[in-house]
């Protein structure tokens, strides 16, 4: 299964006052545009957020973030000010602290009284060394320039005076700062600013002078680590750097998206040894779990001997399952299927030694791990362990197992009977009554979706092409918003079916269900079924189901007129003509034909011009297709451009269309494509019928002419490159030997390439 990404962009500052938010410290690009997951990905993330600790995940390069607050890094900062200054309102502190420019807190280290702010931030002022405080606030909005603007593609600032002055003037406030919250603050600043210069050496120097020496008990205290990790890997030490974005990992989960991007992945033995207890070795493991070229399984084994109730455990459990849910889980040899039996025996052998953080969470995991390895009756008994463990959220854990076993059942039936789709019926249309917005609206969504793909797959096995068609609209390509169906290949067999189904009088409550879920009703099928006997030559058929159907379908265009050059849109303005209307003409022409021998030659010529028009080629190809596909055959960008209306699609027009873009591949041959769509054969025909009851020369040149353009379509079919081959065709042989001193000839070589092409060559040769 192709991978289905979601891409978020990982942002750095975006005002100026964000004094003391740190900026994005990943060496890397990141970000993306927003893509839909496949419906396959039903193992819920809901259960796999622990309140302690947050966590965010990276899957690939997917991106999910548990800890929605940890976004809000001004929040923490500005909670961390209050407590400094006592009594200050949450926005008054931010007011000080992000939104106050540089005049403003010049004015008020003038005066300490200025009236502009409130009386509650003087006077907390007053309680603190104030100078120093708004020394501080001052510098930081100097260094703002350096440090939030910062370009990576136009590289560092040039290094001056400017730079020195402000090291100096950070420095200055440093050793004047008598409070550890101010000497964190103060520190992370200078190493801030020390790695944007590329100043690496200082900047370790910096952290561990003012930042390293005190207790961390501020957030500032692992965003200036963070910066310090940065300079340790510029400097090649490799290990120390590892050892402390773990550490930011651990401790400061709004850091861990960019600790993530920033990490020397390599051989973490070194940095382990740094470690102090098992807690720091489980985050360095954790956060080297997140790259791709990791040992995932190494890991999460490590992990595990180090301390089985780890909540990283159950994250990393997540992600695993995730990865396997992307990939092809179900091939009995690829490396998922084997990943899939190595979790699966390592989520039990956790669950037998009781040794578990939340156990349900556990049970789940091995149940829908039983799933994809196949074993449906173990994955049923870890679901029923799953209902009867207290859970967070039990109503919503019991209606989740109970989704999975509906998909459970899907997966393992090997025969469908009446019994066992009453028996999912029940299930199946609650899931369709899940409220949008609800908690349990998208993972029911997606599992809805996932059972009827199974059903699909199910009843295309026992032949069931009917039940297939109908359960196919409930469920949708991950690669496309089209629905899939029976009628990517349709034939009038299967339609026929179809039609004949739905005049059942005897419908169960299941097949009554799925039928009012279909997209379209008994006259599009009836359409539909006219159109495929008409692209098959079945005249008198196609007009009698044209009829029972009710609707006027057709195409704009003259489909008895004549072009040098293939036009397939210059005649959108012609008088619309329905496909019914066009058979009962071509039939009266056949009648004539047969009838008035001395008007034969007119009447095949527009016979086989009616029939040369409505294939791919000319303008009217709308009375054998829903859509002409584009290019080469090989683009789908605007494939479906056309099949909305009034914000539905129109599956019934989708039949055909699905089949002449996607079934025509560089490996299928014209034997394969059914009817006269691509085929001009039937054209063909109808001009050498023509031509053979004509002794006019202009006229026979005429039809040589589009019988050398019939040719040339079949070698375009066959992927023969136009305009190639030009010796080997047999009617521009002709067109060029027995018709080259005509009028016509000479009109058509003004216009079309190839007879001037064809002509150049034989006078060369």
């Amino acid at each position: 299964m192709k991978l289905s990404r979601l891409k978020r962009s990982l942002l750095v500052f975006s005002s100026l006052a964000l004094a003391l938010l740190p900026p994005q410290i990943s060496d890397a690009c990141w970000g993306g545009d927003e893509e839909t997951e496949p419906y396959t990905i039903v193992f819920g993330r809901n259960f796999f957020a622990p309140k302690q600790p947050k966590k965010f995940e990276l899957f690939s390069d997917v991106l999910f973030n548990f800890d929605e607050n940890a976004k809000d890094d001004h929040q923490k900062n500005v909670i961390e000010w209050q407590s400094f200054l006592p009594g200050v309102s949450e926005e008054t502190a931010r007011r000080l602290v992000y939104d106050a420019s540089s005049q403003e807190l010049a004015a008020l280290h003038k005066n300490l009284s200025d009236k502009n702010y409130p009386d509650e931030i003087t006077k907390a002022l007053s309680t603190v060394d104030w100078q120093n405080v708004l020394s501080y606030l001052i510098f930081v909005r100097k260094c703002q320039p350096y440090v939030n603007e910062f370009d990576d593609w136009a590289g560092c600032f040039e290094k001056g005076d400017v730079f020195n002055t402000l090291f100096q003037e950070g420095e200055a406030i440093a050793e004047h700062a008598t409070t550890d919250f101010m000497k964190v603050r103060i520190g992370y600043q200078l190493c801030r600013l020390a790695h944007y210069m590329n100043e690496f050496g200082r900047c370790s120097g910096y952290y561990n002078k003012y930042v390293s020496p005190l207790t961390p008990q501020s957030i500032i205290y692992y965003w200036a680590m963070a910066h310090y990790a940065a300079a340790l890997k510029a400097e090649g030490r490799f290990p120390e750097s590892q050892f402390h974005y773990a550490q930011v990992y651990r401790h400061c989960s709004s850091k861990r998206i960019s600790t993530f991007h920033s990490l020397y992945y390599d051989d973490i033995d070194s940095a382990l040894t740094l470690c102090k207890d098992p807690a720091d070795k489980i985050s360095l493991y954790a956060l080297n779990n997140l790259e791709n070229g990791s040992n995932s399984i190494q890991n999460l084994q490590s992990i595990y001997e180090l301390d089985p109730r780890s909540p990283e455990l159950e994250v990393l459990l997540y992600r695993e399952i995730y990865k396997e849910e992307m990939g092809d889980h179900w091939s009995e040899t690829s490396d998922s299927s084997n990943n899939i039996k190595w979790l699966l025996t390592f989520t039990e052998k956790a669950i037998a030694n009781d040794q578990m953080y939340r156990p349900y969470i556990w049970h789940l995991s091995a149940g829908y791990l039983a799933f994809l390895n196949k074993s449906f009756d173990k994955a049923r008994e870890h679901y029923s362990l799953v209902k009867a463990t207290p859970g967070t959220n039990v109503t919503f854990l019991k209606q989740y197992v109970t989704l999975l076993e509906v998909l459970l059942k899907a997966a393992e039936v090997k025969s469908i009977n009446e019994p066992f789709e009453e028996s999912l019926h029940r299930y199946l249309a609650a899931m369709a009554a899940v409220q949008e917005g609800s908690e349990l609206y998208e993972t029911s969504s997606r599992i809805s979706q996932y059972t009827y793909q199974l059903l699909y797959s199910a009843y295309m096995k026992q032949g069931d092409v009917v039940k297939a068609e109908l359960v196919a609209p409930h469920f949708f390509d991950p690669y496309s918003s089209v629905p899939k169906s029976i009628f990517l290949h349709p034939d009038t067999a299967s339609v026929m079916g179809l039609i004949r189904f739905i005049d059942r009088p005897d419908l169960s409550n299941f097949e009554k269900f799925l039928l009012a879920k279909l997209p379209y009703k008994k006259p599009d099928l009836l359409e539909l079924q006219g159109k495929l006997l008409f692209r098959m030559g079945n005249l008198k058929e196609a007009i009698s189901f044209f009829d029972q159907s009710g609707l006027a379908h057709g195409a704009s265009g003259d489909p008895f007129g004549t072009h040098i050059n293939d036009c397939v849109t210059c005649e959108e303005d012609h008088e619309y003509v329905t496909s019914k209307d066009l058979a009962m003409k071509m039939l009266d022409y056949e009648k004539r034909a047969t009838n008035e021998p001395g008007k034969a030659t007119d009447y095949y010529f527009l016979l086989g011009n009616a029939w040369y028009n409505c294939t791919l080629y000319g303008p009217t190809w709308q009375h054998l297709a829903y859509t002409r596909p584009i290019g080469a055959f090989g683009s789908t960008e605007d494939f479906f451009e056309g099949f909305w209306k009034d914000g539905k699609l129109d599956t019934a027009g989708i039949a055909i269309a699905i089949m002449d873009n996607q079934t025509y591949t560089y490996n299928d041959t014209p034997e394969k494509l059914p009817g006269y769509f691509y085929d001009c054969t039937k054209a063909s025909e109808y001009y050498r019928k023509a031509m053979k009851a004509s002794k006019d020369i202009e006229f026979k040149a005429k039809c040589t002419f589009m019988l050398a353009k019939c040719e040339e379509n079949e070698r375009y079919l066959k992927r023969a490159l136009p305009g190639t081959a030009l010796g080997s065709h047999t009617y521009y042989g002709k067109l060029y030997s027995e018709y080259g001193k005509t009028k016509f000839y000479a009109e058509v070589i003004q216009e079309c390439s190839y007879v001037r092409n064809y002509k150049e060559l034989r006078e060369v040769n």
